[in-house]
């Protein structure tokens, strides 16, 4: 948390908080169940059309571990709430035609109540 004085009454500037991602299981020995194919398939949104993002649900629902996952929380002075998840898949010996590395970032939409990809990096 951040504060800043205004008149001499200090208020909150800015908060965050992350913890880890609920809807996946994270774990340490994570085997790669991500093709190519899978990983190509997905489309990314941008801050001005997260719709056309694959839906987080989507991605939850066909791989459901993960190496890692955070579920980040931002509140400014202004009021506003950003929510963003990202799922980190490693799996440093893959099976032939899987990956070995995925990262995905997801941005929550209010009016949709769904978290969008934003970006997406694998190999």
């Amino acid at each position: 948390m951040t504060f800043k004085s205004k008149d001499g009454v200090y208020i909150l500037a800015h908060a965050s908080a992350d913890f880890g991602y609920d809807e996946v299981k994270e774990v340490s020995d994570y085997q790669s169940d991500w093709t190519k194919e899978d990983f190509d398939k997905l489309t990314v949104g941008t801050q001005a059309d997260l719709l056309k993002g694959t839906r987080l649900s989507d991605v939850v629902s066909n791989h459901s571990e993960a190496s890692f996952s955070t579920h980040e929380l931002t509140q400014t002075n202004e009021g506003d709430l950003t929510q963003k998840v990202s799922l980190s898949f490693y799996d440093y010996s893959p099976d032939s035609g899987k990956l070995k590395t995925v990262h995905l970032t997801f941005d929550y939409d209010k009016r949709e109540n769904e978290y969008f990809l934003t970006d997406k990096l694998g190999e």
